[in-house]
């Protein structure tokens, strides 16, 4: 084993991973320690992300743009590009960078676009809503009189102010977190979720997928998992994978966290939610609900279907009378079950096991 990985998995892995969740609920920590910590962490987040940034633009500049005219822009608009040749996140990460973009555009009174290309078109899953956002390559502009590039990084940077002069921003190069919750927007999770459907609705194929389930829209129960690599290999550059006597361990207290949902819901059927097709076969023991479809990565699973199973587990979390999100120290703490919640206008319950 290499020595940075070596270091890397002592660093998200073991005891120190659940020393750091212990003190981080102690009362001590979150009085005296939480603001402080997260201000620094701040700082050093920008401090790194100003030098990236600054070679990240110019090559982009550098490689599309000059000042040679191409053709007449009229208006302001955002358009958020998914560049085929950049690395994403998953889909809450890119979905997270697609209202957030929505939002800069919005606040700064300018129109807002997006251009994505195979392997990932968003609208081979949803479809306009209440604003069309749908665009192609051929509306933009490269010249550097009508244009800006601006990636998307937001933590610690506040909502970023347009100037109506420049007639196109430009955004390829994303990191997926919610500048709506970084930016203490009040009552964030209501406006990301109004955000979220005014841009977006699912396809008529996973509205049918939806219907062919049986299950009832308010009329069940959802309960997610994230795992990660904590039972098989999901995505790379995450270390809390685990022998298989810890994951013994850690899939007897998901039972266990499982079996007291079942117990307070006996009158509504539970459907079980993971990134993890290990546990999905082996919680058919329990009385639930799997959905079908195999599960993956949408940044290492490009196929089609892994996407279209992405969105669908999306849309039926949002669509349940209640939504679990069972955590454990082994496991990952993200965004997806937390965003379909939003999506609902409906609360996360979390249970620790």
């Amino acid at each position: 084993m290499k020595i940075v990985e070596l270091i890397e998995r002592i660093r998200y892995y073991g005891r120190r991973n659940k020393f750091k969740s212990y003190i981080k609920e102690t009362g001590f920590y979150k009085k005296h320690c939480k603001s402080s910590v997260k201000h620094i962490r701040n700082f050093l987040w920008k401090y790194y992300y100003i030098k990236y940034d600054f070679l990240w633009v110019y090559k982009y500049y550098i490689k599309y743009y000059s000042f040679r005219k191409d053709k007449e822009v009229s208006g302001n608009t955002v358009y958020l590009i998914i560049d085929p040749s950049l690395k994403y996140g998953g889909l809450v990460d890119r979905l997270n960078v697609m209202v957030g973009c929505y939002y800069i555009a919005k606040v700064n009174g300018f129109e807002f676009k997006i251009i994505s290309d195979p392997p990932f078109r968003i609208d081979d899953y949803v479809e306009v809503n209440g604003y069309n956002w749908l665009s192609e390559k051929a509306a933009l502009s490269y010249n550097l009189r009508n244009v800006r590039v601006i990636p998307y990084i937001v933590r610690g940077r506040g909502i970023p102010r347009l100037n109506k002069g420049i007639k196109q921003y430009h955004v390829s190069f994303v990191m997926g977190h919610d500048i709506l919750q970084d930016n203490n927007i009040p009552d964030h999770g209501i406006l990301w979720g109004q955000l979220y459907n005014t841009l977006f609705k699912p396809r008529e194929y996973i509205l049918r997928r939806m219907k062919d389930t049986g299950l009832q829209e308010n009329e069940y129960i959802a309960v997610h998992l994230r795992f990660m690599n904590a039972l098989e290999h999901v995505e790379d550059r995450q270390f809390n994978s685990l022998p298989s006597e810890k994951q013994e361990k850690l899939i007897a207290r998901c039972f266990g966290g499982i079996s007291k949902i079942l117990a307070e819901n006996n009158t509504h059927p539970v459907v079980i939610f993971s990134d993890s097709n290990v546990f999905l076969k082996l919680v058919k023991v329990l009385p639930v609900y799997v959905l079908e479809g195999k599960v993956g990565h949408i940044s290492y699973n490009k196929e089609t279907e892994f996407c279209a199973k992405a969105f669908f587990d999306f849309y039926m979390i949002s669509k349940a009378r209640k939504i679990y999100a069972i955590r454990a120290p082994e496991m990952y703490t993200g965004g997806y079950s937390s965003h379909a919640a939003m999506v609902g206008y409906k609360e996360v319950i979390i249970v620790k096991v």
